[in-house]
């Protein structure tokens, strides 16, 4: 009788496997670390992007003002006259017609609510001050 073995080392097989299987962990990890990079990054272009428009609509308001408060002032010199017309044609003129008065009635109203129009265009056309604060910008930064 007799006995016939076969060996073969198989540690650097193992060894290697071990490396493989350590590697793929890391691997999945960072992938992981990347992904949440990646919306971290997503989230802060979103939100420049936000503030760039707000900016940007700021700005065109800026270039809005001046023409809007001429154009108030330019539009309300005509409803002054139209007030007083409209005025002296309800105190004056005496008509047969009942619903003379209703109509003068509600010419003054719609004039009374385009000067209102106007007067809100006035008080937009008017830059505000800006308010400054102090404001940590780390604070900022550590929300993201």
């Amino acid at each position: 009788m007799g006995l016939v073995g076969i060996e073969r080392d198989i540690t650097e097989r193992k060894l290697a496997e071990q490396e493989l299987q350590k590697a793929n962990t890391e691997l999945a990890s960072s992938k992981a670390e990347l992904e949440k990079v990646l919306a971290d990054l997503q989230k802060s272009h979103d939100e420049l992007k936000a503030a760039q428009f707000q900016l940007i609509e700021a700005e065109k308001l800026q270039s809005v003002w001046p023409f809007g408060g001429g154009v108030a002032h330019e539009v309300k010199n005509p409803l002054a006259i139209l007030g007083m017309g409209i005025d002296y044609v309800t105190k004056n003129i005496v008509s047969p017609d009942e619903n003379l008065a209703q109509i003068l009635g509600d010419m003054n109203d719609a004039l009374k609510r385009a000067d209102s129009i106007i007067l809100g265009l006035l008080d937009f056309s008017v830059p505000g001050a800006l308010k400054l604060a102090p404001e940590d910008v780390s604070a900022i930064w550590s929300k993201a």
